[in-house]
């Protein structure tokens, strides 16, 4: 193997993501690592009934949302995932620097959805976003065609201001007010709730991607008693992970309901979302997404 062109890579992969660390986080707290598996799943239900529905006669809404769903593939499918391997493995920075990957496109994949919708589009009032605004007002009046392809199939706005998204510098705190005004965690919580919980979580994790000390891997195996180098669990640093990650995919969850209930009438909504709640999983992890639970009771109910 020593001499493979693959030889080396697979070498570090075994080194950094090792089993027997694995095996040894899940032992230290298993019952949170059952309650993320659970959450993940009662995730993983929503979108598929909500996108893809099982129930007859209930139509598929990917095209119409697929803005969304692209980020929402990456922030879950990836990062999400990727992010918990890797605090499994003792790498916990890396690990929470995913997670505040995995909320930056919770967040900005459904404001671009939202962009998409003449009205949300129309309700969008920061200044931060005058640019963005204008430049799809002149796009459209110019290709009236394009109205409705856009609605159907909102990729398409990818079509229309990918040009200039690298060209952007708008901080995350913009785009969280925005999204929060334009309701997408409300419910359950009111628009100033959601605002804070959105910028206080993205500050959290920013501390690990700036990289102060008590963040780095190094600076927590000291901090928890180690040695010096030493890459092995601890506990407090997985438990803060595994809460926080807990938290992300709360939060993700209730942004998908709102953004994706929005191309169903309530009555589809009410009976797809209600097949989730009657299931085993969220029974046993609801209590680790609160927002969530509060979400689909009142929209159940």
């Amino acid at each position: 193997m020593s001499g493979s062109p693959v030889g080396w890579p697979l070498n570090w992969r075994n080194d950094l993501l090792d089993e027997d660390r694995i095996n040894t986080s899940v032992k230290l707290i298993p019952k949170k690592v059952a309650a993320c598996n659970s959450a993940w799943k009662v995730y993983t239900d929503v979108m598929l009934q909500l996108v893809y529905p099982d129930q007859q006669n209930i139509r598929n809404i990917f095209e119409e949302s697929c803005a969304y769903i692209l980020y929402n593939w990456e922030a879950s499918n990836n990062h999400m995932r990727l992010g918990l391997i890797l605090a499994l493995s003792a790498l916990y920075n890396p690990a929470f620097s995913l997670l505040r990957n995995s909320l930056e496109l919770f967040v900005k994949g459904s404001f671009y959805e939202c962009l998409a919708h003449e009205p949300l589009r129309n309700k969008i009032s920061d200044e931060n976003f005058t640019g963005i605004l204008k430049e799809i007002q002149n796009f459209l009046k110019s290709r009236p065609s394009e109205h409705e392809e856009v609605e159907k199939h909102s990729a398409h706005i990818f079509d229309i201001i990918g040009q200039t998204m690298e060209e952007w510098r708008i901080p995350f705190r913009a785009f969280a007010t925005q999204v929060s005004k334009l309701g997408l965690l409300t419910p359950p919580l009111d628009v100033r709730e959601a605002t804070d919980r959105l910028k206080n979580l993205y500050g959290s994790l920013s501390l690990n991607v700036h990289v102060h000390l008590d963040k780095t891997d190094v600076g927590r195996v000291v901090g928890e008693g180690g040695e010096l180098f030493e890459m092995r669990p601890l506990v407090n640093s997985l438990q803060s992970f595994l809460d926080t990650w807990l938290e992300v995919l709360d939060v993700g969850t209730v942004i998908s309901v709102n953004i994706l209930k929005g191309r169903r009438n309530p009555e589809e909504t009410k009976i797809l979302l209600k097949s989730v709640q009657s299931s085993r999983e969220f029974a046993g992890s609801i209590r680790h997404l609160p927002l969530t639970d509060k979400l689909l009771g009142k929209i159940i109910h």
